[in-house]
Formats: C-alpha cells, sequence, structure tokens
C-alpha cells in the first residue's frame, strides 16, 4: 500500500498502536483519538493493510483488544515510515516551517523544487517559509543564502550550527522529556520511542553515538564528587553527542589560541580530556583539542563548581575567584548608570546587585567565549518594555565596553529583566502607607515565609524588621520611630503598637484581619521616589565591599561551609508510617546526623502543636531550634500526594547558619520552581535547586546595620 493512502488521523492510529505496550480496545483508541468508534473502525483496515505492507500485523482478540506482533526492529522501522508520512502535504504553515528549520540544519543546501516536492506546496510557497524563518537563522549566526539556479544554502560557523540545533531542540523538549528521550535512545532496541523526544532527536544524532556518550557521561558523572543534575547530565549527553556527529562529517570547532589556552588552565579540562579520551576510544575517533575546550565550556556550565572539594585558588567554586569580583563591580557599576538614565535610587539596591551579579557571572563567561545566549522573552521585553529595553542597552554598552565583546539583545533583555524587578520593588515601597514588625517563635523558616507572604498580598504595609517574640520588647525600644503594627504567629501580651494574630502562611482570613486594624490607624502616604531622596541614600553598603579587605575572609567562609554543609548532608527519603516526625529523627539518625534522637523528637512535636506550617498544597515545613543537631541541617520526607521539608538548626547557630536557611524559607514562597522540586524531583535536582537558591549569599556580606537578633528566623 502506498505511503500516501494514510489521512493524518490513521497515522494517528498507527502510531498508537506501535507504541502501545499492551493490548488496547477499540473504544480505548477511540477515545484516545477524539473520534466515534464507528470513525475508527473504518480507519482500521486501512491501518491494517498499511502496517502489514511495513512486516507488522495488526491482532485482535474479542474483550481483549489491538495488538501489534512484530520484532522490535519492525516496530522502529514502521515508527520511522510513520514519521516521514507527517512531513508530506497536509502540514500546517507553521509546521512545514519547523520540518524546514529541522532539515536545513541537517543537508544545509538543496532545491526549492526538493522542499516543493517534499511538502507538496508550491516553490512560491517555500519562499515566503524561508522568509519566515530567516531572521530565526540570522539570531543565530547562520546565513540562508538564494541564488536563482542554485538554491538554497545554510552558511554559517560550525559553533552556530550546534548552538541553533541545540536551540530547536530546546524550543520542542523541557529537561523531563529530554531525559526521557534519552533513556528510550539508551534501552535496548525494543523500547518504543516518543515523537517529540527520541525521534526528534534522532533527526541530528545516531542512536549508536547516544549510546557511547551517555554511557561515558554516566561513568565520569558517577566519579565527580557532586554530581551532575539530571537535566544537566542529560543536556551534556546531547551537546557531546552531536559534537561527535559534525566532527565524523567534518564539522570541527576552532577556538583562538588565547581562548583555549583560559580553558586548559580550569578545573573542568581534566574532567573534559577524561571524557573525551573514553569516547575517542569507545567510537574509534580523532578529538583535536578544540573539541576538548567544547566539552570544558558545556562542563562549567553545567554547575560543577558546586561540588564540596579540593580546589584550586581561583576556582568557580572559591567565594573569593576573582570572576565573582569582577561581576559585583560590574554590577554595581551597571546598577549605579541605570540610576541615572531611570532617575530611580538603584544604586543602593543591594537585591538587585546581587541577582544581577549571580546572573553575570556565567553571562561574562558566556560572552567571553562567544558561546550563544538564549532569552525566550526578548520579543516580549522589547514590544513591551521599549523605554526599560532601550536603558538597558545603554547599561550593556559598559559591560560591553569592558569585556571587548558585542552584548547581543539576547543579554541586553535578561538585564532588563533584573532592573524591571528592581523597578517593581521600588513602587512597592514607595506606595506602603505602613511599618511592621513581624514576630514569630524560634522556628526556623516562619519568620521569611510570612514576610514573603506579606510582600505579595499586603504591598500598602512595609516591614521594617523581622524578629523572634523573646527579642521584640528589644527591638522595638531600638527602633528610631515605632510600627504602625506587630505581626505575630503567637499571643503576644503588647499594650502598643497594636498586634495581629496570623498563621505563617497568612491566609485570606489574616490579611483581612491586618487590613480591618489598617482601616484604624493614620495613613502614612508614600512620597514620590527621586534619586535625592532622603529615604534613598547612598549608603556605604552599596558600594562594592566584595572587594575590601573586611569582605571576604571570616564570613564567606563560615557562609560556604554552612552551603557545603547543607548540601553534602542533604537526603530525601519515604515518609513511614504516616509519622512526619518519626520520619524526620530517622533521617537524620541514618545519616549520622543526630546527636539526641529523644531530644529532636519532643522538639519538634513542640514546635508542631504551635501549629502544622504548610507551605503550598501538600507541601510542610517541619522545622525547630534545637540541641540534638550541633550544625543545620536541611532533609526532605516524602509520600505520595505528601512531601515535608526538614529545617533545623542547633540552638547557638551562626548568624551565617540562620541567613541560609532563612533564604531557603523565603525561597519557599517565592520559587514555584523549587517548590516544585520539592514535591516532584529527584535527590539530586533537589539539592542543586537548594543550591541555586543559597549561592548568592557567596556575593555579598550581611547588611552590617542588621543584628544577630534581626537575623533569627
Amino acid at each position: 500500500m502506498a505511503e500516501t493512502e494514510l489521512t493524518a488521523r490513521q497515522i494517528r492510529l498507527a502510531d498508537r498502536l506501535l507504541r502501545a505496550r499492551q493490548p488496547v480496545t477499540v473504544a480505548a483508541l477511540a477515545s484516545a483519538l477524539d473520534v466515534s468508534t464507528r470513525t475508527l473502525q473504518r480507519d482500521l483496515p486501512h491501518v491494517q493493510r498499511w502496517l502489514a505492507g511495513n512486516g507488522v500485523r495488526l491482532s485482535a482478540r474479542p474483550r481483549t483488544g489491538l495488538r501489534v506482533v512484530a520484532t522490535a526492529h519492525q516496530v522502529e522501522r514502521a515508527l520511522a515510515q510513520l514519521a516521514a508520512l507527517q512531513q508530506r502535504p497536509g502540514l500546517s504553515p507553521e509546521e512545514r516551517q519547523e520540518r524546514l528549520r529541522q532539515e536545513l540544519l541537517v543537508i544545509r543546501s538543496a532545491k526549492l523544487l526538493y522542499f516543493a516536492r517534499r511538502f507538496g506546496v508550491t516553490e512560491a510557497t517555500v519562499s515566503h517559509d524561508l522568509d519566515r524563518i530567516e531572521p530565526w537563522f540570522a539570531e543565530r549566526g547562520l546565513t540562508l543564502l538564494r541564488k536563482p539556479g542554485y538554491g538554497i544554502e545554510l552558511q554559517g560557523p560550525e559553533r552556530c550550527f550546534r548552538g541553533a540545533i541545540i536551540d530547536l531542540l530546546r524550543e520542542r523538549l523541557t529537561d523531563e522529556r529530554l531525559i526521557e528521550g534519552l533513556r528510550q535512545l539508551t534501552e535496548p532496541m525494543g523500547s518504543n520511542l516518543t515523537e517529540t523526544a527520541s525521534a526528534l532527536l534522532l533527526r541530528f544524532v545516531d542512536r549508536e553515538t547516544v549510546v557511547r556518550v551517555e554511557a561515558a557521561v554516566r561513568a565520569l558523572n558517577s566519579r565527580l564528587p557532586q554530581p551532575m543534575a539530571d537535566g544537566a547530565a542529560a543536556g551534556l549527553v546531547v551537546h557531546l553527542a552531536l559534537a561527535m556527529e559534525r566532527l565524523r562529517s567534518g564539522g570541527a570547532i576552532h577556538f583562538p589560541a588565547e581562548t583555549l589556552e583560559a580553558l586548559k588552565r580550569t578545573r573542568e579540562w581534566a574532567f573534559a580530556s577524561e571524557l573525551a579520551g573514553h569516547i575517542a576510544a569507545d567510537m574509534g575517533l580523532q578529538i583535536p583539542e578544540e573539541e576538548v575546550g567544547y566539552i570544558t565550556m558545556h562542563l562549567r556550565g553545567a554547575r560543577l563548581w558546586l561540588a564540596p572539594g579540593p580546589r584550586s585558588p581561583g576556582e568557580p567554586g572559591d567565594p573569593g575567584d576573582p570572576e565573582r569580583q569582577e561581576a559585583m563591580v560590574l554590577a554595581h557599576t551597571m546598577a549605579a548608570t541605570a540610576e541615572g538614565l531611570l532617575g530611580v535610587p538603584l544604586a543602593g539596591e543591594e537585591t538587585l546587585i546581587r541577582s544581577l551579579a549571580v546572573h553575570l557571572v556565567p553571562a561574562i563567561h558566556r560572552l567571553r567565549m562567544g558561546l550563544e545566549i538564549r532569552n525566550p522573552l526578548l520579543q516580549r521585553i522589547r514590544t513591551e518594555y521599549p523605554e526599560l529595553f532601550e536603558a538597558s542597552r545603554q547599561v550593556c554598552a559598559l559591560m560591553a565596553g569592558y569585556l571587548g565583546v558585542v552584548v547581543p539583545d539576547a543579554e541586553v533583555g535578561y538585564v532588563a529583566m533584573h532592573l524591571g524587578a528592581a523597578l517593581e520593588r521600588i513602587r512597592i515601597r514607595q506606595e506602603a502607607r505602613y511599618r511592621a514588625v513581624l514576630t514569630c517563635p524560634s522556628g526556623v523558616g516562619s519568620s521569611q515565609m510570612l514576610a514573603g507572604r506579606v510582600a505579595v498580598m499586603l504591598p500598602e504595609v512595609e516591614v521594617v524588621a523581622v524578629t523572634s517574640f523573646t527579642e521584640l520588647p528589644d527591638l522595638l525600644a531600638r527602633l528610631p520611630e515605632p510600627p504602625d503594627l506587630v505581626i505575630s504567629t503567637v499571643s503576644l501580651d503588647l499594650a502598643e503598637p497594636p498586634v495581629v494574630l496570623v498563621s505563617p502562611l497568612l491566609n485570606r482570613a489574616d490579611v483581612e484581619a491586618i487590613r480591618r486594624v489598617l482601616d484604624q490607624l493614620p495613613q502614612r502616604q508614600g512620597r514620590p521616589v527621586g534619586r535625592n531622596e532622603e529615604r534613598w541614600p547612598r549608603a556605604e553598603s552599596a558600594r562594592p565591599r566584595s572587594l575590601k579587605p573586611l569582605m571576604a575572609a571570616r564570613r564567606a567562609a563560615a557562609m560556604g561551609q554552612v552551603i557545603v554543609d547543607l548540601l553534602r548532608d542533604f537526603r530525601l527519603r519515604p515518609l513511614e508510617r504516616g509519622d512526619p516526625v518519626a520520619s524526620a529523627c530517622g533521617l537524620l539518625a541514618g545519616a549520622g546526623l543526630l546527636a539526641d534522637r529523644g531530644r529532636l523528637e519532643a522538639d519538634l512535636r513542640r514546635r508542631e502543636a504551635l501549629g502544622r506550617t504548610e507551605v503550598a498544597p501538600g507541601l510542610w515545613l517541619l522545622h525547630a531550634r534545637t540541641a540534638a543537631v550541633t550544625r543545620p541541617v536541611l532533609g526532605l520526607l516524602r509520600a505520595p500526594g505528601e512531601a515535608y521539608l526538614v529545617m533545623l538548626a542547633p540552638v547557638e547557630a551562626s548568624p551565617e547558619a540562620l541567613e541560609a536557611l532563612g533564604v531557603v524559607s523565603s525561597a519557599l514562597v517565592e520559587s514555584p520552581e523549587l517548590v516544585d522540586a520539592l514535591r516532584h524531583r529527584s535527590e539530586e535536582y533537589v539539592r542543586e535547586a537548594i543550591g541555586e537558591v543559597l549561592t548568592p549569599l557567596l556575593l555579598l556580606p550581611p547588611d552590617p546595620t542588621q543584628s544577630d537578633a534581626e537575623s533569627e528566623r
């Protein structure tokens, strides 16, 4: 039977049958394809004949259903035929342009007539499609040449071709789908393929190449002090498999000599050389040093610097390394420039400087190495925030001059996002009419979660201090101006100012209670924000303290040790017998982190008696200050439908430990990505997510005006 006799619906039906791992009924197929059983029964004979023509027999049994009878090779070949059928006439313009991008990246040159026949359209239609996709290639450094009588040719450096292929894959595949696609490709030949994952990968890389590269990456990952997260490892496999395919076909990467020498001095070069040697021996390839440099760059992008272990001075894991210092100085300079352009006091915005510096460390590396920078929100930022984008372009001109590189619009868009977030924070503070102090018991996480909820749900309230209830009287006496109210998670015997009792998660009833109190108070109208406002001083803390002698030594070392301990000790274990307290004690005892199990159980149950802390549906925080541990600890307990983040601090915890745990607590409110990781992802994924939350603490020393009491969370 000719391939073109199958309709689009029949192709979907054949695909379902070939992928089914067990017999499937006609009713189930009809439901999955959203058609009637009568329609499905009309399509079945056509599909059965097509399958037979591809060596696949369709078996039907009463009350059991339909199943294919074939070897694994026959099934895979039939699936490949179906994938080819989907490129015939009938594709939408968007689908046709997507296929055109894919094919040009593989074959690089062809006649217009070739694509016209392939897609069943006119040459004029193909030419129109090329007009639509040409800007996409241009943004990635590739040129689409079209000459009458000559045809079409895609030209550009090898690095740009590889980057464009990765971009195209990443448009279609999330980390989860990429991991699943690689898993299917590296299983025995009998596994079914997922069209948008495995089949898409096979358009660019050979299955055997993927299998060999994945084995080499897995072997290396098992020896790393801190293994790469699943998503980072999967991304590295794709990059390397593509590199090997291109190398085999003569597409070699080239680096300037000085760039290659700089890469050789990094810690990742040794790992990259080992990986390249393993792949070369396995695949019979000669891998030049430039390809080792390419592998090094992608290892550096896999966040290996988070791994504990010995490092040379200046390596990325060193809090005082030059890259971090350079990023901090540049962030301060860019913030001050943005202040002059926008007329808003940004130079003293430490949250902006901290987040911008975190972003700039890898951005500077990518700009210097000539790696692509992708920003999926670029067009939206240009369209919706043109003035902010233009100001960001001028700010980035400083970075371009300093680095001696061209800063692409994608990077300008990222800087605009950071500046926009800072402007929004300032706007909220400008409109604040009331001043509040937040207080909670000695639980580690409650204060920061409450502060995050207040910022989101009560923008008219400015939180001037966060403290424990035992320190509240001293704090109120120290404040130069009394607050309008105290927001507390425990009952307080306080005459003035008024106290509002709330839950740590600040539900709707709590918000209404606070606003009832606010309605009885005189309003504090916000003043216009101006660069010379006394409210926005150019404080000493706004200067690049990261380079001052008082910056690094004790605080950076202490914070670095806290972060290493938290990440190294983190464990994910099943929740046993529905008792999170008992499970938490077992988790710590099993990891050798528990000094007194009885004390921990008593402290946790006492804290839980004050009220359970649910941070998101199905996710609870189990936290306490306790003498049962000697250093801060994070752990995770999980059962179907529920999870508990265990967060413990010693009674005599250091300010750095409390600050680190407080940042994690804040992220539970502010970061849906972290909440999703805690509820659903692997132990390594969660560890990396927590590491990303904690890493900015290495960039800035704490606010010198913040007391130890205010650090208590």
